[in-house]
């Protein structure tokens, strides 16, 4: 069951990542460059937002299987085998919010490198 539910947020999470992709850049394709700002800026703010919604969905999946390996713990009943599944859950979902919030610095770091900025990008780290 367990492993249904988590393939149903796989599938759930790489479509959603897919469609905001496919909207930023349909966005970039469609909307003309105001005058005196090049094309360039107005793709990479959307790149920009786009990652940036992007590593929201993955941190909220992440608190998703950090949520569901307590309750797995909590429900294991002393099962070694349940434990153990539990733990290496919760494992890997604090691992994987490492990796979110190193993509987030990356991100950061080259977008600024770079010099593009969006709109409501003032999160700090």
């Amino acid at each position: 069951m367990f492993k249904k539910v988590s393939r149903a947020i796989g599938l759930t999470a790489t479509s959603l990542a897919s469609l905001v992709f496919s909207i930023g850049s349909a966005v970039a394709e469609t909307v003309k460059p105001p005058a005196g700002k090049g094309f360039s800026e107005n793709l990479g703010a959307t790149i920009n937002k786009g990652l940036g919604y992007v590593l929201s969905i993955a941190g909220l999946i992440a608190l998703f299987y950090i949520i569901a390996g307590g309750f797995t713990y909590l429900t294991s009943a002393g099962n070694p085998e349940k434990v153990g599944t539990a733990k290496n859950q919760i494992m890997y979902a604090f691992i994987g919010v490492v990796v979110i919030a190193a993509s987030f610095a990356l991100k950061k770091w080259v977008f600024s490198s770079l010099g593009i900025t969006s709109a409501g990008d003032n999160i700090t780290l």
